[in-house]
Order: C-alpha cells, then structure tokens, then sequence
C-alpha cells in the first residue's frame, strides 16, 4: 500500500466508531453472503446517496459497530459517509425485496459481544428489515440528489477472496 493511502488509513483510524446503519448500492448480490474487507468501503447513511438516486437494482443495508463518520471531513456533507475500515467482516443475514429493491442486509461481526449474544434472528430480524424498508421509503419520497462521486457508493463491495 502507498504511504499516502497508509496515512489516510491511519487517520480514518484515529476517528471515533459509530454504530448504525448505512448503506451501499449494487447492481448484483454477490456480496450477500458477507466477508473480510480486503479494502475501505464508502457507505452512507441515505440510500438515497447509496444507490445514486435508486438507479441500483441492489442495496446492501450494512449494520455495524466500527464505522467512521467522515460527514464533517467531506467536501460534499450531503453524502453521509460512513466508511468501514479493511479487516471488517460482514455476516450476511438474509434479503427482502422492498421498494423495488433487493434488500440485502449485512451484519458487523462485533468482537466485543458476547457469543452468548446471538445474531438477529426471528422477530429481531424481521424488526431490522422493517426498519431498513422505512428508511428507503423515506428516501424515495424525497427529491433526488445530486451524485457528487460517480460510483463511490455502488462500486463492488471490496472482500477478501
């Protein structure tokens, strides 16, 4: 890796995590079933922005722990990105189709937790994808966005092979 991209990685580090859920879009769910980031993914917290005005047939709704905010680094606010870091791994939890998107959601392995602390499963689960489905619908009904980084949000999500 170049110093360059190590000294940006070493300062995305030095941010605080922050818990919540982004988003990312796609063309295919290839990524569905998770993995071990080989890479930074941008992701933000509006689907909207995610998926470049719902032009994506995918989003990937990504629950994590250890995101980094970069809203108020941002030359473009209005983007909400959150990146997660290389080593993330995601645990793929299911999809549903909602809005007129597969929705694909994608679970932080959270080292922290106890392993008495199952995934979400049941009416749990169920409660994340309702959640994920009203923020879409949120989104749609507002106005499109400008697309200010072509491709920074729907580029394929970067895992280990």
């Amino acid at each position: 890796m170049s110093s360059s991209a190590d000294r940006i990685l070493a300062a995305f580090s030095k941010l605080p995590p922050v818990a919540g859920v982004s988003f990312h879009g796609g063309d295919d769910d290839a990524a569905a079933e998770g993995g071990t980031l080989a890479g930074v993914l941008a992701t933000s917290r509006s689907p909207r922005v995610a998926s470049e005005n719902f032009s994506t047939s995918v989003l990937y709704c990504l629950v994590a722990v250890s995101g980094r905010d970069l809203t108020q680094l941002s030359r473009h606010e209005v983007e909400q990105e959150i990146v997660l870091l290389p080593g993330t791994t995601l645990l793929g939890l299911g999809s549903i189709e909602a809005e007129g998107l597969r929705l694909v959601l994608l679970e932080e392995l959270d080292v922290e937790r106890e392993p008495s602390e199952a995934r979400p499963s049941g009416d749990a689960l169920d409660q994340l994808f309702a959640t994920v489905s009203a923020a879409v619908a949120t989104a749609r009904a507002e106005p499109p966005v400008p697309v200010t980084s072509p491709g920074k949000f729907v580029a394929p999500i970067p895992f280990l092979s």
